[in-house]
């Protein structure tokens, strides 16, 4: 997660909003709408419950806030008042405002109104963006970084997320390199190019595959990156067989030259005999003898481990 997040938004969604929103406030000529200017007073309104309306399901695909969490975001409401508006978009002047970014404490006044009764929660906090350039793929993007900046993300949301920043990169800044727009992901996020990069390699997966990837699930970020050098046949074959042997030690064995008769050995190790050796090189040798062994392992369709110990190199298989 984004080291430098804080309870609001945080710098880098930020610097992406300052980006994308321009405010108008009472005059011809539209303003950025600065970091300043969305923690200022005159840009913040009272908006009844009633004129909210969500961010569509596709553009917001965050969970709920865990029931724990939840009621103690009301009971902080409770005692203390809301100490960040929420973000909205006026859709319609003064009649709907669409929610980019506060769905959860919009629902904990849904609550508290309805169990208490009292009319402070019928209407929220709310900072406006009023603007004519407002885009749909703008609007998508601030509520995927002003969500992702706020709360520990699941593996599905984190790539989702990362991918709406790509997409108003590439669509609305005109960012068409990879590299560049990774850059500029990194620049927003204060991620760091590595883990992007592996995030949204997982693109490539299956959505069987993808669902088993990250956090507490049987297969690592790292582990994944073998994963999308497959086909889509071949991680199809792979899922539908060995669904429940899937783990990150044994995928990452997998390598993208090999065929599906190798794959199947990594996973039914328990049927051949394998024995142990142990080669110890000089180091001045190890880029020449591991350039033999990666020849060695295509040809014959297999893999050796390679490990590093004090001065010397060790290669296992």
């Amino acid at each position: 997660m984004n080291k430098n997040k804080n309870i609001g938004l945080d710098e880098g969604a930020m610097q992406l909003i300052e980006n994308i929103s321009s405010a108008i406030e009472g005059d011809e000529e539209e303003e950025i709408l600065s970091f300043n200017k969305m923690q200022s007073d005159t840009n913040v309104k009272l908006i009844s419950l009633d004129m909210l309306e969500d961010a569509p399901a596709e553009w917001n695909f965050y969970k709920p806030l865990p029931d724990p969490k939840f009621q103690s975001m009301k009971e902080s409401i409770i005692e203390s008042g809301l100490f960040h508006p929420i973000l909205v978009w006026e859709i319609e002047e003064g009649k709907r405002y669409m929610i980019l970014s506060g769905h959860n404490r919009k629902r904990a006044y849904e609550e508290l109104l309805k169990e208490t009764g009292e009319e402070k929660y019928e209407r929220i906090s709310a900072k406006v963006i009023r603007t004519r350039t407002m885009t749909e793929q703008k609007a998508k993007a601030i509520v995927s970084i002003g969500n992702y900046a706020q709360r520990n993300v699941s593996a599905t949301e984190e790539f989702e997320a990362l991918k709406a920043i790509y997409l108003y990169n590439k669509e609305e800044l005109n960012i068409k390199k990879k590299a560049e727009n990774y850059e500029k992901i990194e620049e927003m996020t204060g991620k760091d190019l590595t883990t992007i990069k592996r995030i949204l390699n997982l693109g490539r997966l299956i959505p069987e595959l993808f669902n088993m990837v990250g956090g507490d699930k049987q297969i690592s970020w790292v582990s994944a990156q073998r994963l999308v050098t497959l086909s889509e046949e071949d991680q199809r074959w792979l899922y539908e067989n060995y669904k429940d042997k899937l783990d990150s030690k044994k995928v990452a064995k997998i390598r993208k030259w090999m065929e599906r008769e190798t794959i199947k050995q990594i996973f039914e190790e328990s049927k051949n005999e394998y024995k142990g050796v142990t080669i110890y090189i000089p180091k001045i040798l190890e880029k020449e003898v591991k350039k033999i062994v990666r020849q060695w392992e295509k040809a014959n369709q297999t893999t050796w481990k390679y490990e590093k110990q004090s001065e010397e190199q060790i290669l296992k298989y």
